[in-house]
């Protein structure tokens, strides 16, 4: 699925991006000792319930959106640092195109979503904790 109809998020140009958190890291990531080589992902810093938004003009002729969400191998994870994020996908329009789901380092969930009809999509990270890292791990527009 990751052949030439396929965009990986981490590829896309800047001038793509509406709104992402400063210094994303674009490449590869790691989640439970596996490798996702196509990763876009960045770090909670100074924050104690920290909610970032990344939202992407999707280029024309793609259908959906697919890849894998959790925490970087990187997330700290103790008493203090809970590595637990919550993950949603909406649409331009703000229609919800993946509802919320909680995720716990060091799990991951795989998500498919039709973009068919929109323009632009929001990314969503809630309820993270500082030295957390969340990862759109593989994450790709395809059409």
């Amino acid at each position: 699925m990751a052949g030439s109809d396929a965009l990986f998020l981490s590829n896309l140009p800047d001038r793509n991006f509406i709104r992402q958190p400063s210094s994303p890291r674009r490449g590869a990531a790691t989640i439970g000792n596996q490798d996702y080589p196509s990763s876009y992902s960045y770090r909670f810093t100074n924050c104690s319930n920290c909610t970032y938004d990344v939202e992407v003009n999707i280029p024309s002729g793609y259908t959906r959106f697919t890849g894998t969400f959790g925490l970087t191998d990187d997330t700290r994870h103790d008493a203090t640092i809970d590595g637990l994020v919550y993950f949603a996908i909406y649409s331009s329009t703000g229609s919800v195109l993946r509802p919320p789901e909680k995720v716990e380092w060091p799990a991951s969930v795989s998500f498919d979503v039709s973009v068919t009809g929109t323009s632009r999509v929001k990314l969503t990270v809630s309820s993270g904790t500082n030295a957390e890292y969340p990862c759109w791990c593989d994450a790709r527009f395809v059409r």
